[in-house]
């Protein structure tokens, strides 16, 4: 959730944990001293409203016999989530009211999909760069990431290389191994591996062009090929092995690698690849997302300054950046009664 800020966000979802342990087991509640029922009272209202606290009250005063008394006005005494002393004290705090709770260890846990990383790529550079938030005794984050150099290259240098990162890289064996497994599944065990499916030109070409997009032979980037080749195998008249490497590229980018604008960093994220773009070019690009697929000449047109020689030159150069496959239309298309729109995007 961009824009909240990071404090906000880690204090709200322990709020909520706290508050749902409390109504599972009020009895804790009686352990605590009166500093942390104060900063339980605060984290709540704080993060959950003032309505959630009364309604946590009700609950515990019906299992307690030392009611929950909950002040008419509770003073904000962290009002700040990026003044570094508010900040190391609602989070001091939290871990002392966690492990009073009965809690060992406060930990954050961030386990994103891809395309939610490429999204939000920024917050959590800077949520890396806070490295008071990472050093707090009791306090840890720890955070699982797709296999994308240049998301960890970024993450790192925010960090200044105190990050300690480690790879969870695949062996060619065990991608193998996992690779197999999702095609026996996936079939009712009919195909067994990926030469039932396509011959050694197009396995080879997928090879090439996982290495090149991922920046390594990735996981991910192998069961997408498999999903892709399995989908082209499936639609085929015949048993024959897929043989033809371009169709098997432009499915595999057809059905797994989106369009994503980066308005502020002028590109584009090509599945996991960023591509800067020109001025202009960006701006036809810009435009073409924000028609969301629909054809709109007179809209382009505005856009390259009235020239349809501009509009076609400038569509042209982002083909070349974009389309994977030279002579394809993957994700720019057109026709000579509509104009150009884009497909295979994600807004």
């Amino acid at each position: 959730m961009p824009g909240l800020g990071h404090v906000s966000q880690i204090m709200a979802a322990a709020a909520t944990e706290i508050t749902e342990r409390l109504e599972k087991a009020p009895t804790k509640f009686t352990v605590l001293n009166p500093i942390q029922k104060e900063f339980l009272f605060w984290l709540v209202e704080k993060h959950l409203r003032r309505r959630t606290l009364v309604r946590l009250g009700y609950r515990l005063n019906q299992s307690v016999e030392t009611p929950m008394e909950i002040p008419a006005t509770i003073e904000d005494f962290y009002p700040s989530g990026t003044q570094e002393a508010d900040v190391w004290g609602q989070l001091g705090e939290l871990v002392e009211l966690a492990q009073a709770l009965g809690y060992e260890q406060t930990l954050l846990l961030i386990d994103l999909e891809q395309v939610d990383v490429i999204k939000y790529l920024d917050d959590i550079i800077t949520l890396f760069s806070w490295l008071d938030l990472m050093e707090l005794p009791g306090y840890a984050i720890r955070a699982a990431l797709p296999e994308m150099d240049v998301i960890q290259r970024q993450i790192v240098a925010a960090t200044s290389g105190r990050l300690n990162l480690i790879r969870l890289d695949y062996s060619e064996a065990t991608v193998d191994h996992i690779v197999r497994h999702y095609l026996r599944v996936a079939t009712d065990n009919e195909c067994p591996n990926l030469d039932h499916l396509a011959d050694s030109t197009v396995l080879k070409r997928g090879k090439e062009e996982i290495e090149q997009l991922y920046g390594t032979s990735t996981l991910s980037g192998w069961l997408n090929w498999a999903e892709a080749l399995l989908a082209m195998y499936s639609a085929q008249p015949s048993d024959d092995k897929l043989s033809d490497s371009e169709a098997a590229i432009r499915v595999f980018y057809q059905r797994h690698i989106p369009l994503r604008l980066e308005p502020d960093k002028q590109g584009v994220w090509r599945g996991p690849q960023f591509r800067t773009l020109h001025k202009q070019p960006f701006e036809i690009l810009r435009k073409l997302f924000e028609l969301k697929g629909q054809p709109n000449p007179d809209a382009l047109l505005e856009v390259a300054g009235g020239s349809g020689q501009n509009l076609n030159t400038l569509v042209n150069r982002l083909r070349e950046e974009l389309e994977p496959v030279k002579g394809t239309n993957i994700y720019l298309h057109n026709r000579r009664d509509q104009g150009y729109w884009l497909e295979n995007f994600i807004l």
